[in-house]
């Protein structure tokens, strides 16, 4: 299927270009529209924001304002990440009466999809696609592609689902589950994993390498009284040693060239753990931590919950890595509220 190429589509407008947001985002947006010879009108922010700030030499305004001057008939490009229900609704608003797009690129770095990048892995795409269990899942992927070169927000909001729904239905948990949180943030994953399995464990080891989320872990653990939870300062990845890690205790903690030295270790050389649920969202580094854990996952086939967004291509890549290394699971795909097209999840699992 043809799909309108966000950027081409943005240098053949009439329509007036501004950006909403300020921040590394924007930086990435205004990067990419001076790449294709895209002129941008202005920049707007949410009004609690304004400030009267200077951003990439445009006097940040609100959106009220540029209504004012512009009308209706503008283009908006997105440029944070929305994931509360106030400010979704707000988007979905904005959606009636403008076109809104919310450019896909690499989380930690400016690459985006091209339709060359699609075109040379359609075939991947189309086997990743194949690997999906059901409809709802084929329908997000399909979505997915188109967004990946539209950068369209609306469509987005047609692959939202609730993130309690797969333990409600195709991935649920018993309550003897053995559960390796990679990428614990400051509990929220254990937290939900408690909600899921209703409070009925085996274990939980978690894992979070950034000393000031690993601080919030603990102090979410210690409020619990929890059983047998082991909280482990240290990444994940491909071997153990040290690597260097960047963060200021957010959800952005990842490796990088500079930044601080952190544990690294590999699940395949904690064979103590045993899990029977695997959850990884390691900020870009999925791929090295499943092979860092295939030996495990070939043996126990635990059930997994792996993100699909820090990378473009995550969404057909990582299915397939997991497929080549233990074939026979079932694969479910699901996007949790959020705009960019963050919060995409695979599913694992053998039942």
């Amino acid at each position: 299927m043809h799909y309108q190429y966000i950027w081409h589509k943005l240098r053949n407008t009439d329509k007036p270009i501004v950006i909403y947001g300020m921040g590394n985002g924007s930086e990435k947006v205004i990067d990419a529209c001076t790449e294709h010879g895209i002129p941008i009108k202005g920049i707007f922010a949410s009004d609690g924001f304004v400030r009267n700030q200077l951003f990439r030499g445009f006097t940040v305004r609100s959106y009220n304002s540029l209504v004012e001057e512009l009308g209706n008939d503008f283009i908006i490009l997105f440029a944070f990440s929305a994931f509360t229900d106030d400010l979704l609704a707000w988007i979905k608003k904005l959606c009636l009466t403008h076109e809104v797009y919310a450019p896909d690129f690499d989380v930690f770095s400016s690459r985006y999809p091209t339709p060359d990048f699609m075109s040379e892995n359609r075939h991947r795409i189309e086997q990743a696609y194949a690997l999906m269990t059901d409809e709802r899942s084929k329908e997000v992927f399909r979505i997915l592609c188109e967004y990946k070169l539209t950068g369209r927000a609306d469509i987005l909001y047609n692959a939202h689902d609730d993130p309690d729904s797969p333990f409600e239905s195709f991935f649920r948990l018993s309550g003897s589950e053995r559960f390796v949180d990679l990428g614990a943030y400051r509990g929220d994953t254990v937290e939900s994993f408690l909600r899921a399995c209703g409070g009925s464990y085996s274990s939980i080891d978690a894992f979070e390498p950034d000393p000031k989320n690993f601080s919030k872990l603990k102090e979410y653990a210690d409020g619990l009284s929890l059983h047998d939870i082991t909280l482990h300062q240290k990444a994940a990845g491909l071997h153990p040693g040290k690597a260097t890690f960047t963060g200021k205790g957010g959800r952005a903690s990842h490796f990088s060239d500079e930044g601080y030295e952190v544990e690294c270790v590999s699940i395949d050389c904690l064979p103590h753990l045993k899990p029977t649920f695997i959850k990884m969202d390691v900020e870009g580094a999925e791929a090295d931590v499943i092979m860092g854990a295939a030996d495990t996952i070939r043996r126990f086939r635990p059930k997994l919950q792996v993100s699909l967004y820090h990378k473009i291509g995550d969404f057909f890549e990582l299915p397939l890595l997991i497929d080549s290394l233990c074939p026979g699971y079932k694969y479910y795909l699901r996007m949790f509220p959020y705009i960019p097209a963050w919060d995409i999840m695979l599913f694992a699992t053998e039942e």
